[in-house]
Parts: C-alpha cells; sequence; structure tokens
C-alpha cells in the first residue's frame, strides 16, 4: 500500500479517525459481559490473589478456553484493581486497534476500506463479541496482524518467517482451534517460499509462546488443553457420526 503524502494523507487519517470514533460509538453502546467470561473472571481473580489459576481454589483444572487472553486480563486486572469495566475497555481498544490494522495496513484501496466498514458495521457478530468477555477482541488483532505479515513480505527472510508463525502461535494460544484458520496459511507460505532448515528453525523459535504454554499446562493442570475440551469431545457419541454432522456443518 503506497504513501500518498500531503492533503490526500491528511484526508485519509482524518477519515480512519472518524470512522473508529463511529466504532467506538457502536462497540460502547453494545457492551457486555457474557456468562462464559465468568469462568475466565473467576479463574483470574483466583490468580492475580495467589490462590492457583484454576476455578476452585487449590484445585488445578484448567476451566478456561483461552490462556493468552486469560493472562491479558490478569495483568489489566491487576493494575487497575477491578475486572469488570477492565474487561470492556481493554476489548475495546484491541477491537479498534484491529479495525486500525485492516483499514490502514490491509485494506488496499478506498474502495476496499469501504467494503470492510461496511462489513464489519453491518456484522452483528463482530460488533457484539468486540466486547462480551471473550477472547474474540484479541483474537481480531492477532488475526489482523497475521493476515498483514503474510502479504506485506516482499523478501523472504528468517526474521520473517518467525515473526508470522510466531503471531499464527499467539492466535493459537488465544484460542486452539484458531489453528483450522492458521495452520493452512502457514503451511502454504512457509513450504512456497523457504527452504526446510529455514522452516525448521523458524517452527522452533516461532512457536516457543505456544510449546511452553502446553508444557507448562500438562505439568501445572495434568493436562495439556482445557478441561472443557476434553468434556466436549468425550460425547459417546460414534466417531462416523460426528464426522457426518461435522462435514454438514460445513
Amino acid at each position: 500500500m503506497n504513501t500518498l503524502p500531503g492533503q490526500y494523507s491528511y484526508h485519509r487519517q482524518v477519515f480512519f479517525g472518524i470512522i473508529l470514533l463511529a466504532f467506538v460509538c457502536f462497540l460502547i453502546r453494545t457492551a457486555w459481559i457474557s456468562d462464559d467470561a465468568m469462568i475466565t473472571f473467576r479463574s483470574v481473580l483466583n490468580f492475580i490473589h495467589g490462590y492457583g489459576m484454576g476455578w476452585n481454589i487449590d484445585e488445578r483444572v484448567q476451566a478456561f478456553t483461552h490462556p493468552l487472553w486469560f493472562f491479558v486480563l490478569s495483568a489489566a486486572s491487576y493494575i487497575s484493581g477491578e475486572i469488570f469495566y477492565t474487561t470492556i475497555v481493554v476489548s475495546i481498544i484491541l477491537s479498534l486497534c484491529s479495525i486500525w490494522i485492516l483499514l490502514s495496513r490491509i485494506a488496499l484501496s478506498l474502495s476496499w476500506t469501504v467494503l470492510c466498514v461496511m462489513t464489519l458495521g453491518f456484522s452483528k457478530a463482530f460488533i457484539e463479541y468486540s466486547t462480551s468477555g471473550l477472547e474474540n477482541p484479541l483474537s481480531y488483532l492477532l488475526l489482523g496482524l497475521f493476515i498483514w505479515q503474510f502479504y506485506s513480505v516482499k523478501e523472504p527472510s528468517t526474521h520473517r518467517l518467525i515473526a508470522v508463525i510466531g503471531t499464527g502461535s499467539l492466535i493459537i494460544l488465544n484460542r486452539f482451534d484458531l489453528a483450522l484458520l492458521v495452520m493452512p496459511a502457514l503451511l502454504y507460505y512457509a513450504f512456497t517460499k523457504y527452504k526446510s532448515r529455514q522452516i525448521v528453525l523458524a517452527s522452533a523459535l516461532g512457536s516457543v509462546p505456544l510449546v511452553a504454554w502446553l508444557v507448562f499446562s500438562t505439568l501445572y493442570y495434568g493436562f495439556p488443553f482445557p478441561n472443557t475440551a476434553y468434556a466436549k469431545l468425550s460425547t459417546g457419541v460414534p466417531q462416523t457420526e460426528l464426522i457426518v454432522q461435522g462435514i454438514m456443518y460445513i
């Protein structure tokens, strides 16, 4: 995306400012906290008060499904001294940052910018889950960064590959099933632009956050993934029926 100097660039920044201000109004007006977020809230409060990262004190069960979001809320709540309004403010800020990345770094023209704004503005899912207390705002931001990195690479280098894999690692750490969005893109990006030795090195370094959490989770909780994953996967329904139903959903 070419940077245009002068008056046009100034008008462009004003245009982006107006859009962001409009989204601030939308997000404040629709701000809410879902009941599922209370699971994370209780775990956060236990953690920042020294009672461990679980639902019950001294019972090591991973009840939340978004480790990275859990740590973001823990840090913000520890600093602010409360969790409810802090979560709403953090969510709005992250959502606005993701919108800014989309408009200023991913949209290639004014027409694409207008299309992006209309798509997000009329998306009930995006607007309402830009707060809610769940991990969506952080997922939006990280996915925006990932797409920006994915398409902005002109000359492939190991450092760029580490950055892309690192961002993908954080996305998965924020919500494990987002691997379905990230992994195909990562595999395509790596194997079409880089040599095998670069891929191995970048994967080892870029995946450090995700691997470190999985190791810690296994040692601390006894399982690498959240307790809810095992509960939802152990349904008693035959695997063939689950696969057929999954294909129907797709």
